[in-house]
């Protein structure tokens, strides 16, 4: 993933730290698109050498059925504080609530 020159100011407020990740798929105007190409660009067997870890490990750490919520503990001394999400379910329609105070 891109991102802006060194040498470029953004305002004080959107000065967060480099994207560091993998993004694989996405989509734009409703067709799915890659946004690389291992095997072309880099000449790279990505049955043998994952470029990034596409699963995580699973946990049934915080399991709701139907309704619930978590609290989760902030880091008291980091600078831009963190959370990581992933959700699993197995209906077509459904709703996700995050609240922030």
């Amino acid at each position: 993933v891109g991102g802006y020159p060194p040498d470029f100011k953004l305002p004080s407020r959107l000065r967060f730290p480099p994207y560091k990740g993998c993004i694989e798929l996405d989509d734009l105007n409703e067709n799915v698109l890659s946004l690389y190409n291992f095997k072309k660009t880099f000449n790279l067997n990505t049955t043998e050498v994952e470029p990034c870890r596409r699963r995580k490990e699973e946990s049934d750490k915080n399991y709701f059925e139907g309704t619930g919520y978590a609290r989760v503990p902030t880091q008291p001394h980091a600078s831009i504080p963190t959370f990581g999400q992933t959700i699993q379910t197995t209906v077509d329609r459904g709703l996700l609530f995050f609240a922030e105070n």
